[in-house]
Formats: structure tokens, sequence, C-alpha cells
């Protein structure tokens, strides 16, 4: 074998080597990115469902407070914010968050007892309205809520 014969052997292996290298580097690129994509991805996720339960405290502090000023409500729009409102925390989170939560319980406890009470003591073409809002916490309450009816 002679000179040029051997120098074109170990080109060829040389290249075969770099080739070699960014394939897996390629490969590892790729690797990397997709787990930082799945981390923005979870991030995101934990996100929503911590916005969810406040945006759902915060509907039912006001609840309260209206409650407590004795202010005219519709309980129609009433149910139906508390229901998408509901559907919103139970998609972006997970039970076990929602059951640990302290002050949601609290709320939602408070809020379906001043609802229980104005179901209770309507005579009025509303009082299905309030019977139904009432039907919301409570289905909420008992599936999310360890302890909720007691």
């Amino acid at each position: 074998m002679n000179y040029l014969q051997k120098t074109m052997i170990s080109y060829y292996k040389w290249r075969k080597g770099v080739l070699m290298l960014m394939l897996l580097e390629a490969v590892l690129i790729l690797g990397v990115l997709g787990l930082l994509i799945v981390t923005f991805i979870v991030s995101l996720t934990s996100t929503k469902g911590s916005l969810a339960l406040a945006t759902l405290r915060n509907h039912l502090n006001l609840l309260q407070i209206r409650f407590n000023k004795s202010s005219i409500m519709n309980a129609e729009e009433e149910r139906s914010d508390i229901e998408k409102l509901i559907n919103d925390v139970k998609a972006a989170c997970p039970k076990h968050i929602i059951s640990h939560d302290v002050n949601l319980k609290a709320k939602l406890h408070l809020v379906y007892m001043q609802i229980s009470s104005i179901a209770d003591n309507r005579s009025d073409v509303t009082k299905t309205s309030w019977i139904k809002l009432r039907a919301v916490a409570y289905d909420f309450g008992e599936s999310y809520v360890p302890g909720f009816a007691k």
C-alpha cells in the first residue's frame, strides 16, 4: 500500500467518525429540545390550575360579599358562572389539589350555606333557580372537598 492509499483510508475513517458524531449531537440536541418543550407544557398546565382555583375562590368571595350586602342576584346567571368556573378547575387541576385547598373548602361551605338559606326561604318563581345553584355547589363540594357536608 502506498502513502496515498493510506491517507485516503485514514481520511475516510475520519470522515465516517465525524459523521457519526454529528448524528449523535443531532439526536442529543433533539432530546434536550423535547425535554424543554415538555417542561414548558407542564409549567403552563400547573399555572392554569392555580389560576382556575384562584378565579373560583375570588368568585366565591364576591358572591359572599353580595350575599352580605343583600344585593339582588340572578341565580341562573350565578349558576352558569359557577358551573363554568368549576369546570375550568376540574379540567386544570387534579382532584387531590382541589381537595387540599382549605380556603376553597371554607369559602364553598359558607356560600353553600347562604345559598341554602336563600333557597329554603324563597317562595317565588326563582326558587328553582336557587335550588339548582345549591345543587351545583353541593355536587362539587361532595365530589372534590372531603367532609364538605359535615
